[in-house]
């Protein structure tokens, strides 16, 4: 298991602290006192910092209902297309199990012993974020090979990983501690890929065979704990050869039922343009549940949303995967 290490972010800018400070206050209930913070960083600062400061809190006045005023600010920035005010306000649709193909939630899917050593080697006390810093300037993830037979563990391939700057970044074969009594990484994610081939074979229709599995952990807290929307890529590839390579199938294992629901849309690496595809975009919302499985096609745009209600104890933990193909 081979673990790919980015490289750090630039300097910290002028107001970094005070924008730090009222995003964490955000997070965790002071919307009053962080509204005062952020519209107080739009008037000084360095360019960058307020345009920041403009944009979180557009995200903020959405999700207390007030959309005029956040359109306003994110109109102002540039921005034209955003999510509807059912999703920030955390009302979803009609319930499905998912579209074929395309995205699938499975609740009891992971037995309960593995789920269990999971839980372990990510709680929150864990070594396993100590041992990594997190949470980091720079992103990382573990590639654990699929098919030992074709490529044996100390001979498996690394993946390009994605950088902030596009560069790729330092190979390390640091290994995390994952409790006493659990399997070591390398054994424990062999047992969750072999779990996980099956659950993905509807995704897998007319593809490549899958040969190794990228993962890495998140732990977040509070309100704002959301994510961008986005794809995954190798954005080495796409920085260094224009093109798009991407997981045939995503998996998202929820390791606590708590936090914003992940929003997965209808689109696609490769589609043309932005705005028509935007505008008439379709999503499903996944709200989280302590073992739920969220399955989805590997080259859809998702995300996470910012949570309404949460409980600042419990983090929002889980694990992510990507199922590559050989070569990836």
């Amino acid at each position: 298991m081979s673990k790919k290490v980015m490289s750090k972010k630039g300097g910290k800018r002028s107001g970094d602290g005070d924008l730090e400070a009222a995003l964490e206050v955000r997070g965790f209930g002071g919307e009053d006192e962080a509204e005062s913070a952020l519209r107080a960083l739009l008037k000084g600062g360095d360019k960058e910092t307020r345009e920041i400061a403009q944009y979180e809190l557009a995200l903020l006045l959405h999700s207390l209902g007030r959309h005029k005023e956040g359109d306003e600010l994110a109109s102002a920035l540039g921005f034209r297309y955003r999510l509807n005010d059912a999703i920030f306000e955390g009302k979803g649709g009609a319930a499905c199990e998912g579209v074929d193909g395309m995205v699938r939630a499975l609740d009891g899917a992971v037995p309960e012993p593995l789920l269990h050593q999971l839980q372990k080697v990510f709680a929150a006390e864990s070594d396993f974020w100590d041992e990594h810093g997190y949470p980091t300037d720079s992103f990382f993830s573990y590639n654990q090979p699929l098919s030992p037979t074709i490529f044996p563990s100390s001979q498996a391939p690394a993946k390009k990983r994605k950088t902030e700057a596009g560069k790729e970044g330092e190979t390390s074969s640091k290994a995390s501690s994952h409790g006493e009594g659990a399997p070591a990484g390398g054994a424990l994610m062999e047992q969750l890929g072999q779990v996980l081939l099956p659950l993905a074979e509807e995704f897998l229709k007319g593809k490549a065979g899958v040969e190794s599995m990228e993962w890495w952990a998140h732990k977040r807290s509070g309100r704002g704990a959301g994510h961008q929307l986005h794809f995954d890529l190798d954005e080495v590839a796409v920085a260094e050869e224009g093109t798009y390579p991407h997981p045939l199938v995503s998996c998202v294992l929820y390791l606590q039922g708590c936090g914003g629901p992940t929003l997965v849309t209808d689109v696609r690496v490769g589609d043309e343009g932005t705005g028509g595809v935007a505008a008439k975009a379709k999503a499903f919302l996944c709200p989280p549940a302590t073992g739920r499985l969220l399955l989805f096609s590997g080259d859809l745009m998702h995300g996470v949303c910012p949570c309404a209600a949460f409980d600042p104890a419990v983090p929002r933990t889980t694990l992510m995967i990507g199922l590559w193909p050989a070569g990836l």
